[in-house]
C-alpha cells in the first residue's frame, strides 16, 4: 500500500515539475540568469523524483529491479546536495544582482559537489554511505548522515542569507526565497512520522511552484532585457504612490538619462549598448534598498521611485549614486563610461497634484541637469 502510494504521489509531483518547467521556458527570458538557475534546479528536482522512484523496486527480486534499485540510490545520493546548491546561488543573485559573484560563489560549492561525488564512488566499494545486498535490500552505512547535513547546512546558508539580507530583497520575492525551505522540512518531519513514505523531494516541488509564481508575477511587470520593472509597472506604481500621500508621509522619485547612449549604440554597436543598459540597472539596484522601484520608462531613460520623505535624504541618495558612477568609471572593465543626468525632487500634492504632473516636473529637472553638463563642457578654460 504504502508502495504504491509513493509511486502515485511520485508520478504527480513529475507532472507538476515537468508543467512548471514547460510554462517556464515559455513565458520567461531564457538569457535571465535566475530563470536558469531555477530551471536547472527543477530539472535536477525531476532527475531526483525518478531516481526516488526507481527505489521503489528496493526489496523486489530479479535483475532489472535490482539494476532500478542500484541506479535509484545512485541518482539519489549523487544529486542530494545540488538542489540547496542552486537555493543558495539563486538568493545570493536575488540579492546581489551580480553574475561575476554568482560564477565565484559557485566555485567552492563545484568543489563541494566533486567531493560528494569522489565519496560517493567509494562508497560504492565500501558501503559508507548506503549498501544494496544480495536480495536487493537496501542498507544505510556510517556516513549516511554526512550528505543530510550537508544539505540542511547549505539550505541554511541560503535562508540565513535571506533573512539577514531582507533590506536588499524586493517584498515579494522575499516570501517566496524565505518559504522555500518550509514544504521540505514539514514533509521531512511527516516522512519521520509516517514511516516508509518519501514525501521530502514532494516538498520540493511545493517550494518550487511558490518560486514559479514569484518569477510569474514579475516577468509581467519587468523589462526583459535588463530586469528592471517595465513603463506599465511604473506608472500603475506611481498612481497608487500618490493616492497614499498624506500631510505626513510623501515619496521621491528621480528621472534618469543615461548620457550619449546614441554614441555608444553607433561607435560600437547595440550589444555594446545593452550591456551599458544592463549595467545602468545593476549599478542602481546596488545603491538602492530592494523596496525601491527601480524601472526603464524607456530606451535609455529610467526611474527611480523611493519612500524617502526628506530633501536631505533624497539627495544622500543620489549621492550614493553618483559615487557609484565614479567607481563603475575608475575600474574600466567595460569598453565605455556611464553618466547619468538626474532630474529629482520629493512628491508634492500642491505642486504636482498628480503622477502625470510629477513625471512632467521631474522630465523638466532631468532636462535642466543635462543642459547643465552640455554647457559646462560648451564653456571655454
Amino acid at each position: 500500500m504504502v508502495y504504491a502510494y509513493n509511486q502515485v504521489i511520485g508520478l504527480y509531483s513529475i507532472a507538476i515539475a515537468v508543467i512548471l518547467l514547460f510554462y517556464s521556458r515559455r513565458t520567461a527570458d531564457r538569457q535571465d540568469l535566475p530563470y536558469r538557475l531555477y530551471v536547472q534546479m527543477l530539472i535536477v528536482t525531476v532527475v531526483l523524483l525518478c531516481g526516488d522512484l526507481l527505489c521503489g523496486f528496493d526489496g523486489r527480486p530479479g535483475a532489472t529491479a535490482m539494476w532500478a534499485n542500484a541506479t535509484g540510490n545512485f541518482l539519489l545520493f549523487l544529486l542530494n546536495i545540488t538542489v540547496p546548491s542552486f537555493y543558495l546561488v539563486y538568493v545570493d543573485q536575488q540579492i546581489h544582482h551580480d553574475a561575476r559573484r554568482t560564477r565565484r560563489l559557485a566555485k567552492p560549492l563545484l568543489l563541494l559537489h566533486a567531493l560528494n561525488t569522489a565519496l560517493l564512488g567509494i562508497s560504492l566499494f565500501t558501503g559508507w554511505l548506503y549498501s544494496i545486498d544480495g536480495q536487493n535490500r537496501y542498507h544505510r552505512g556510517p556516513l549516511f548522515p554526512l550528505p543530510l547535513l550537508v544539505f540542511f547546512l547549505l539550505t541554511a546558508a541560503a535562508f540565513f542569507l535571506v533573512v539577514t539580507n531582507r533590506r536588499h530583497i524586493e517584498r515579494k520575492s522575499f516570501a517566496a526565497l524565505a518559504l522555500f525551505p518550509v514544504p521540505p522540512i514539514v514533509c521531512i518531519v511527516l516522512q519521520l512520522a509516517f514511516y516508509g513514505m518519501s514525501l521530502m523531494l514532494h516538498g520540493l516541488i511545493l517550494s518550487q511552484l511558490v518560486i514559479f509564481l514569484s518569477i510569474q508575477n514579475r516577468s509581467l511587470h519587468t523589462d526583459y532585457l535588463t530586469g528592471a520593472y517595465n513603463r506599465k509597472k511604473l506608472e500603475a506604481f506611481l498612481r497608487d504612490k500618490v493616492t497614499e500621500v498624506t500631510d505626513a508621509r510623501t515619496f521621491s522619485a528621480i528621472m534618469i538619462d543615461l548620457d550619449n547612449f546614441k554614441e555608444i549604440n553607433d561607435r560600437q554597436g547595440h550589444d555594446i549598448g545593452d550591456r551599458a543598459l544592463e549595467e545602468a540597472t545593476r549599478l542602481l539596484k546596488r545603491c538602492l534598498r530592494a523596496d525601491d522601484l527601480v524601472a526603464r520608462y524607456g530606451g535609455d531613460e529610467f526611474y527611480v521611485v523611493l519612500d524617502i520623505p526628506g530633501q536631505e535624504a533624497l539627495e544622500g541618495a543620489v549621492a550614493r549614486i553618483r559615487t557609484a558612477l565614479g567607481d563603475f568609471n575608475r575600474q574600466n572593465q567595460h569598453p565605455f563610461r556611464l553618466s547619468f543626468s538626474m532630474g529629482y525632487d520629493l512628491f508634492d500634492p500642491a505642486r504636482h497634484q498628480s503622477a502625470e504632473g510629477f513625471q512632467k516636473a521631474l522630465d523638466q529637472l532631468m532636462y535642466q541637469d543635462k543642459e547643465r553638463k552640455r554647457l559646462g563642457r560648451e564653456r571655454p578654460d
